[in-house]
């Protein structure tokens, strides 16, 4: 329903008939801008070479040293 309003508010900010599936469509602020800047603007933006961030794995192990738990009715032990 919120993807709805957002789209009707575009259409009367805009003068853009947009579709119901917008939000869907672009799903990121940026995808969504890009569109919109495209339709409204009749171009298409300039494309930049976009680097892939990857990051560094760490391969030190883990170890779970404690456990706590909360339960109703004054429960103070899982057994």
């Amino acid at each position: 329903l919120t993807a709805v309003d957002l789209r009707n508010r575009l259409n009367a900010a805009t003068g853009l008939r947009l579709p119901a599936t917008l939000v869907f469509d672009y799903p990121s602020a940026t995808a969504l801008a890009e569109h919109l800047r495209s339709e409204l603007l009749g171009q298409e933006p300039e494309t930049t070479a976009s680097v892939p961030v990857v990051a560094a794995a760490d391969d030190e192990p883990i170890a779970i040293v404690a456990m706590s738990c909360r339960f109703p009715g004054g429960v103070t032990t899982p057994e």
